[in-house]
């Protein structure tokens, strides 16, 4: 038998002043050397899968161990 576990939309709006002055953007700097990446969620607004993954990935992650991690929640404007 398939079970199913219930996803909540998350509030977004403990990122909305961003951490790198860019609104809704969560950022992790290693101050070392390494690759930049950007994921990003919500790029048409309704499609909220994406924040809910990238709202876990910020609540769990301590850090990177080298180059710069941003997540980014993009259209949060049609979001809510």
């Amino acid at each position: 038998m398939t079970t199913y576990q219930t996803v909540t939309r998350p509030d977004l709006s403990r990122y909305q002043q961003g951490s790198i002055d860019a609104p809704y953007t969560v950022s992790f700097d290693s101050q070392r050397p390494g690759p930049v990446v950007v994921i990003t969620a919500i790029i048409h607004g309704n499609e909220w899968a994406g924040a809910v993954a990238l709202d876990r990935m910020a609540q769990q992650l301590s850090g990177v161990t080298a180059g710069q991690l941003h997540l980014c929640f993009a259209h949060y404007e049609a979001y809510g």
